[in-house]
């Protein structure tokens, strides 16, 4: 037995290198994992955020068209009536707001003012001005940007003792590189 081969002894590694290089590898593919999933996560994300403000914007345009054609449709239809009676249920359309187009209402306040002497056509004379707030960041809406346009209107001396009516109203959006929206709303007036 002492002849006997001794089996072979493989020379000893250092305790644990290998298993500091293995963990040091998973730890490096997770964390590297954990990050591609968050920038994944982070451009769905957008992606949602930008496709949700597209449709809503698809969707105010679309409504805004409906309207404008339903508008022109009673047009159309107060069109074939005796000139009279089209303008008595045309005013009680725009009176009532179911005909909003500003260029209608100014046109019937005009067909008034024509009637009226000379003079007091000219006193009461329209004026149609379209004015934009500028682009501003998020949190406003129509209505306050319109109003702070209409108090710089009103400021100017030459509409200072004038009648100022927001006929309509819009608004615009665009989105830079970082993905930051503004706003620009245009406001429509009409001053006599």
């Amino acid at each position: 037995m002492a002849n006997d081969p001794q089996p072979e002894q493989k020379p000893a590694k250092a305790p644990g290198s290998s298993s500091v290089l293995l963990n040091s590898t998973v730890l490096g593919a997770v964390v590297a994992a954990a990050i591609a999933g968050l920038a994944n996560a982070y451009v769905a994300w957008i992606n949602n955020t930008s496709l949700g403000e597209m449709e809503t914007q698809k969707e105010n345009e679309e409504r805004y068209i409906e309207e404008k054609k339903a508008g022109w449709q009673r047009l159309l239809e107060i069109s074939k009536l005796d000139p009279e009676t089209a303008e008595k249920k045309l005013r009680l359309f725009v009176d009532l707001g179911i005909v909003t187009d500003p260029q209608v209402r100014v046109a019937l306040e005009r067909r008034v003012g024509s009637t009226l002497a000379h003079e007091d056509a000219v006193k009461n004379a329209h004026e149609t001005v379209q004015l934009s707030s500028g682009w501003v960041g998020g949190g406003h809406n129509q209505d306050e940007m319109c109003n702070v346009v209409k108090g710089t209107l009103s400021s100017q001396d030459k509409y200072k003792n004038k009648t100022i009516v927001r006929l309509g109203s819009s608004e615009e959006s665009q989105r830079d590189l970082l993905g930051h929206v503004t706003y620009r709303y245009l406001c429509t007036f009409d001053i006599s």
